[in-house]
């Protein structure tokens, strides 16, 4: 039952931000996600409320990127002449990634100083 409850939360968050995206110019997951953190700041919904279902959907989380993959393989073709442009962007962005995050990182470690 405790599972039921939680994916239920879970799932009401992500309708409720399908609803939104109609009206607001972005996707639906990136509107969960703050709705989901706006919810766990204001502790309207605490960890343990979701903590079953979001192990399970975490540990899964992989198999959710199959169809994307697949996706790429098959239209390969189609990305093909542009694959330098995209391998620099990756490059890039991981890079970009890393240092932001290391600098949030050393900004909390010191306390905000």
């Amino acid at each position: 039952m405790k599972t039921g409850k939680e994916f239920s939360i879970i799932l009401c968050i992500a309708l409720l931000s399908t609803f939104i995206a109609n009206y607001l110019p972005l996707p639906a997951s990136i509107i969960s996600l703050i709705i989901l953190f706006l919810l766990l700041i204001l502790k309207i919904v605490k960890p343990s409320h979701i903590k079953t279902t979001s192990n399970f959907l975490l540990m899964y989380m992989p198999l959710f990127f199959i169809p994307s993959t697949v996706k790429i393989m098959v239209d390969y073709h189609l990305i093909s002449p542009f694959i330098i442009n995209y391998l620099i962007i990756c490059v890039i962005s991981t890079i970009l990634t890393f240092l932001v995050a290391g600098t949030v990182v050393k900004f909390v470690m010191r306390g905000g100083k």
